[in-house]
């Protein structure tokens, strides 16, 4: 039994350096102009990957940092910062990649000006300028 799967891992590896070969026949066969075209297009694809990665990034970076620019404004603006509850089922994350702004939306739950606990809805937009979160707008809007 262990001789049959030594011969089929024997004739497996001669099938991929075969294949592998040809890869190598067929780089070394083509003319200057092919090998100019493939490198561009290597190149392409870099590029489209690098550009993917930092919209991710962004993306990554928006969800969180931004949100949090964006409760930190908020709380300021509150009577009793301290009792905040951001309210995360109603929160939604608007994103312009070109502009790199990010413009969030939800509620939060504070005590009012008499120690009653109340839902309020709030709005910001926030641009990555410097490496940092800038706030363009916040409004809160209390009930």
């Amino acid at each position: 039994m262990s001789k049959r799967l030594v011969g089929l891992f024997i004739i497996l590896t001669a099938i991929g350096l075969v294949i592998a070969g040809m890869g190598a026949v067929q780089e070394w066969m083509q003319t200057p102009e092919q090998k100019a075209e493939a490198l561009r297009i290597k190149h392409a694809h870099a590029a489209v990957e690098a550009v993917e990665r930092e919209r991710r990034e962004f993306e990554s970076l928006a969800k969180y940092s931004a949100t949090a620019h964006c409760e930190v404004e908020i709380q300021r603006r509150l009577k009793a910062p301290s009792t905040a509850k951001f309210v995360s089922e109603e929160r939604r994350i608007g994103i312009d990649k070109p502009k790199k702004t990010v413009y969030i939306t939800g509620a939060v739950d504070a005590q009012n000006s008499f120690g009653a606990m109340i839902r309020n809805k709030y709005a910001c937009e926030v641009e990555r300028s410097g490496g940092q979160w800038v706030t363009k707008v916040a409004v809160l809007v209390a009930r």
